[in-house]
């Protein structure tokens, strides 16, 4: 490790950039080791990390984040109602559960018509990893979600103190692409917690306080959504008149 250069690392996204490697991909990569070299200065195996101040590749063939509307949602809770997986769909959609966050979160969590959450990163923010951020957020209980909430507590979950059923996150993910197949839709599990998101914006409200009710760590990872907030642009111009 006391060998890694920033040239190195330099050279190193040179060759995967060749390689026709995702910035998206080499970006996660450099991250990765930029954390491990931090992690050797906090232990003091390394005196200074190399790469501190390193600029990281822009994310040019980053893709909009995927979400449904509103009626592809009701046409995949129709698909979903034979296993009755679909009330756990209307739920995350109501609430922007990730998928960790929806299969750690108990009843106890649920009071005075709000679903208190610790933020467990995975998927939008920190791939294939799962850190519990030690923060909580508060999201308040749309009709929706108390409809799903007491559809749980019927007929999957009874007496059992978590929410959603116990599975693995694999298993959750595969029982949401079975029923999104037999709706014909695309998309995967997180597209749920997109939607959540997406409408939140189209509905207008500002970004920190959907920073918020997502438990998006940065603000820079929530303005992915900003171009969907309906003529944002041109609201923001006429607020003024110089």
């Amino acid at each position: 490790m006391d060998r890694i250069a920033a040239q190195e690392t330099r050279s190193y996204r040179q060759k995967r950039t060749q390689a026709k490697a995702k910035g998206a991909t080499i970006r996660k990569e450099l991250q990765s080791l930029h954390a491990a070299l931090r992690r050797a200065v906090e232990w003091k195996i390394l005196p200074i990390d190399p790469l501190d101040g390193m600029e990281l590749p822009r994310l040019l063939d980053s893709r909009p984040p995927h979400y449904y509307s509103a009626e592809q949602l009701n046409h995949l809770y129709s698909y979903s109602i034979y296993n009755g997986h679909h009330a756990i769909w209307k739920l995350m959609a109501n609430t922007g559960l990730r998928r960790s966050e929806a299969l750690n979160v108990r009843w106890a969590n649920v009071h005075d018509g709000r679903l208190t959450v610790e933020s467990i990163y995975e998927d939008d923010e920190r791939p294939d990893a799962r850190t519990k951020s030690g923060r909580w957020r508060s999201i308040p209980l749309n009709q929706n979600a108390r409809w799903a909430l007491a559809y749980l507590k019927d007929h999957l979950t009874g007496t059992s103190e978590q929410i959603v059923p116990t599975m693995t996150k694999p298993s959750l993910s595969r029982a949401f692409a079975k029923c999104a197949r037999r709706a014909e839709l695309p998309g995967n599990l997180h597209s749920l917690r997109h939607s959540f998101i997406s409408h939140l914006v189209m509905a207008g409200k500002d970004l920190r306080t959907v920073m918020e009710l997502a438990g998006h760590s940065r603000i820079e990872v929530t303005t992915k959504y900003a171009h969907l907030a309906p003529h944002h642009l041109e609201s923001a111009v006429d607020a003024i008149a110089l």
